[in-house]
């Protein structure tokens, strides 16, 4: 087991717990319903433990029988429109992890409150956005969720309004288009004077930035995300321009981007207008 803790200290007026676990090392009944608490707002640090970070490969850990037993723990505690909505992949890897990830999701849920995992009730915006219902017997739980091949991601907030990406850095030949497709001319113009290896971070490091900006307003990739243009220039305190929006509106945001080993970015966004954003 390997364990990732990130040093950088800023926090904001509202606390977020971020996890990044592995499906094959997830124990769920290491953990007691109700065990940790979200500070409510106020000056707070902004948790980046990350637990027990380590490799997930489903085609060669998916038949061993502890891997059987984690899933079938994860299949347990989903509800019927769950499995029904896995059952309708037409890869299998995709459909565990989807199920690996729902039942990873709600053991932490339960972790905020005591209440069992099976028991958490979720409802979908008019994008797809998740969130929970609110007949759910829960405190003022908001949540973000994103997971590759590798990871699973989740970011957990009293702010309504946050969203997390994970990517893997993936080698495309169409790179080019992409970054004309995607980019602010800003941001494009700093790409154009990277080399290529770069150039190709760089964009990664963007593109979770804008999936964690619109996953957090809600509205998907449905938003124009060329119309946003990040400030990476200094990492520690990421802007961002959003066309057609006061400047004051970008004002309300925060961002956090880092690396995890070689290949894989995660960005958090979260937004709060009752106050600053204080860092340290």
């Amino acid at each position: 087991m390997n364990e990732l803790c990130l040093e950088k200290t800023e926090c904001f007026s509202g606390q977020v717990h971020l996890w990044l676990t592995a499906f094959s090392d997830f124990r769920p009944d290491d953990f007691e319903p109700g065990d940790l608490n979200l500070v409510n707002p106020g000056q707070v640090n902004l948790n980046r433990t990350v637990h027990d970070l380590v490799e997930f490969d489903v085609a060669n850990d998916i038949d061993l029988t502890n891997i059987k037993l984690t899933y079938a723990s994860f299949t347990c505690v989903l509800s019927p429109e769950e499995l029904q909505r896995s059952q309708k992949f037409l890869n299998s890897r995709d459909a565990q992890r989807y199920i690996a990830a729902h039942g990873v999701l709600r053991h932490i849920l339960s972790r905020y409150a005591p209440i069992s995992p099976q028991e958490w009730k979720f409802k979908t915006n008019h994008y797809g956005k998740p969130v929970l219902r609110a007949d759910t017997r829960s405190p003022d739980l908001y949540f973000s969720l994103s997971y590759t091949d590798k990871y699973f991601a989740c970011a957990i907030s009293h702010e309504p309004v946050i969203g997390l990406d994970l990517e893997k850095i993936t080698p495309t030949e169409d790179l080019v288009n992409q970054i004309q497709r995607y980019c602010s001319p800003e941001e494009q113009q700093i790409l154009k004077s990277l080399t290529v290896h770069q150039r190709q971070r760089q964009f990664f490091k963007l593109w979770t930035l804008k999936e964690a900006f619109v996953k957090a307003r809600g509205i998907g990739l449905v938003y124009p995300i060329r119309a946003l243009s990040f400030d990476l220039s200094d990492e520690l305190s990421i802007c961002v321009s959003v066309d057609d929006e006061p400047a004051t509106e970008s004002t309300h945001w925060y961002f956090e981007l880092y690396p995890l080993e070689e290949d894989h970015f995660v960005s958090v966004a979260v937004q709060n207008k009752r106050g600053r954003f204080l860092c340290y």
